[in-house]
């Protein structure tokens, strides 16, 4: 992926530069994917109060959803800091419903410790448990009431080789 939004970048030091210089020349539209972020924040809180119903399962202990606009293309998320990086160059009507993907995880996974809490579960790529929750993820930022707010849908599940 980061060949294909950054073309010519091969290396570690190369992607370091890009990284870096992306950070200092794009800092304006960084701030704006924050922004927009802020704004939509009334709406985030909505998508999550869909999961905690279609999960029966509280936001308790995760309270707090830290998205870090980056320049990351994958969208890392950090379960246990319940943090996640945003592509800040990604079309702005898919980033409510990558948000939606990646506040998904975290209570799929939260929900699935509670109901097995003597199984150590792998959240990471490339276990089981993370590829189950990539389906799962699918199955709920498609429904309904989710799509009324993101109003984009994710067509596709993307799986590294």
């Amino acid at each position: 992926m980061i060949e294909q939004f950054f073309p010519g970048t091969s290396t570690d030091s190369e992607a370091i530069e890009v990284v870096n210089n992306t950070y200092k020349n794009k800092l304006n539209d960084i701030k704006n994917t924050a922004n927009f972020l802020n704004d939509n924040i009334p709406i985030l809180e909505k998508i999550a109060l869909i999961i905690s119903r279609l999960f029966d399962c509280s936001w308790d202990g995760n309270k707090k959803i830290t998205i870090v606009p980056a320049v990351c293309p994958v969208c890392p998320r950090f379960i246990d800091e319940n943090k996640f990086m945003l592509a800040y160059y990604f079309d702005k009507n898919a980033l409510l419903t990558i948000c939606a993907h990646e506040m998904t995880h975290f209570l799929y996974f939260k929900k699935l410790r509670e109901l097995l809490p003597n199984l150590e579960i792998d959240t990471e790529y490339p276990s089981n448990d993370w590829l189950i929750s990539e389906i799962i993820v699918m199955a709920i930022t498609d429904n309904k009431d989710i799509q009324k707010l993101v109003k984009h849908r994710e067509e596709y599940l993307s799986i590294p080789a």
